[in-house]
């Protein structure tokens, strides 16, 4: 096992080959970190920088491919501090509220726990956050998407796999290609199309809604009131949702 420890930072930037991330709360405002490689050779080559108030940890680019997956990194962070990981294959786990985060993955589970805006991408695996304060863009090739929480405009897209959201405070743009979106409570529009899946969307507030609404081969069901058009300036929610084969169902949150 490795330690590093570093003050004063505000950002940490990960680079590996492959390998897992776990990321937790300091009891300070230091950064204290761990280090675990099956093989020592693997553990000494990985490099622990700081650059002004960025911590880097990283694989030399040509040492990559000799890595093996018996990695895992362990740090723990202020809250507020902002992130960026790009790993070939590995899992990233959050338990302290985070800042920027900007994450990809090209086959891993990413669940965080908190942050203020977020851009997530793995290849293969599910992205979970439970709270994210600002904009989100979420992306998975193969794996369920989960937000509790969304303070802001959302974008999400699967080829494979569901969409669940809690609370969205702003607008939700959802591309699948096969798999449900589930949307329990919005005060924003959405605008979300699946290939082969079912269309769920929660009204909240008692907000009027526009609805433009279809699938091919499957029912659409609307079960709030209809309402005039609000006043001007009146706030309102537009849902426009297109599925292929599968239900849409809009509803009162």
């Amino acid at each position: 096992m490795r330690t590093f420890t570093s003050t004063g930072t505000q950002a940490v930037t990960i680079e590996l080959g492959s390998g897992s991330v776990e990321i937790g709360p300091t009891e300070d405002q230091s950064v204290t970190g761990e280090i675990h490689a099956a093989n020592p050779d693997e553990e000494r080559r990985i490099t622990v920088d700081t650059f002004g108030s960025e911590l880097r940890i990283s694989v030399p680019k040509r040492d990559k491919r000799m890595f093996s997956s018996d990695i895992t990194v362990k740090i723990l962070v202020p809250a507020g501090t902002d992130l960026t990981l790009a790993t070939g294959s590995g899992d990233l786990t959050t338990d302290v509220r985070l800042g920027r985060v900007s994450a990809k993955s090209g086959s891993g589970d990413l669940r965080l726990a908190g942050t203020g805006t977020a851009r997530i991408s793995t290849g293969s695996g599910d992205v979970t956050v439970l709270s994210v304060d600002g904009e989100a863009d979420l992306s998975s090739g193969s794996g369920d998407i989960r937000v509790d929480r969304c303070g802001s405009d959302l974008s999400v897209r699967t080829a494979s796999g569901d969409v669940i959201i809690g609370r969205l405070d702003g607008s939700a743009e959802a591309k699948l290609a096969s798999g449900d979106f589930r949307l329990a409570e919005t005060t924003g529009s959405v605008n979300a199309r699946t290939a082969s899946g079912d269309i769920v969307v929660g009204v909240a507030d008692q907000l009027p809604a526009w609805l433009d609404l279809k699938s091919g081969s499957g029912d659409v069901d609307i079960s709030i009131p209809p309402a005039g058009e609000p006043e001007t300036g009146a706030p309102y929610v537009s849902i426009y949702a297109r599925s292929g084969s599968g239900d849409i169902r809009i509803t009162r949150a």
